[in-house]
């Protein structure tokens, strides 16, 4: 996952240089505009998701913080700090 958002990072790129050295995005021998910004968008919207999906960007609106690893790990450290305190020691018998 890793290596696919790193690749991912380079399309916005390669689609911005393509259409403007006019290698790609032509329909009729003319720059076609709304096929570029319909590409570069859902670009943008897939490396957006790719980032939360592997969890470098954590958006905390929506409880979609909920099952990240960093969220994760600080409730299981609650939960041990709790068990550990309720524990009975041998003079509470």
């Amino acid at each position: 996952m890793t290596k696919a958002i790193a690749d991912s990072f380079l399309d916005p790129i390669m689609i911005i240089y393509y259409f403007f050295m006019g290698i790609d995005f032509k329909f009729h021998d003319e720059k076609n505009i709304l096929f570029f910004i319909l590409n570069l968008i859902l670009s943008l919207i897939i490396v957006f998701c790719g980032i939360i999906y592997s969890e470098l960007l954590v958006i905390y609106h929506f409880n979609l913080e909920k099952n990240t690893h960093y969220e994760v790990a600080r409730r299981a450290s609650l939960v041990e700090k709790i068990v550990d305190s309720t524990e009975l020691l041998p003079s509470d018998l």
